[in-house]
């Protein structure tokens, strides 16, 4: 009789990123992705670069007084952005 390897494909793709330790940049890419939605489209315009190092995620904005703004929310939107990955990513936000 044949020997087959079937398993669900959800099973084979989570082997995989674990395999090749893809699972983090995958959560961060994910993070960075929702940043609009958990901003919001009138924040998001001023917003020039986003990237994550080391659990930190860098937001580069146009305007200082938005940059201001979100100082105040940082909190909020650590938490917000953390829950949509489900997991602690981020330990921190700095607003340049």
């Amino acid at each position: 009789m044949k020997k087959t390897n079937n398993y669900p494909i959800k099973e084979a793709i989570d082997e995989f990123l674990k395999t090749f330790k893809l699972e983090k940049k995958i959560k961060e890419q994910q993070i960075i992705n929702s940043w609009q939605m958990v901003v919001g489209k009138g924040i998001d315009r001023y917003t020039e670069e986003i990237k994550i190092k080391d659990g930190v995620m860098f937001v580069k904005l146009r305007s200082s007084v938005v940059r201001d703004e979100l100082s105040y929310s940082k909190e909020k939107l650590l938490n917000a952005l953390n829950s949509i990955s489900g997991q602690p990513i981020l330990k921190d936000i700095v607003l340049m």
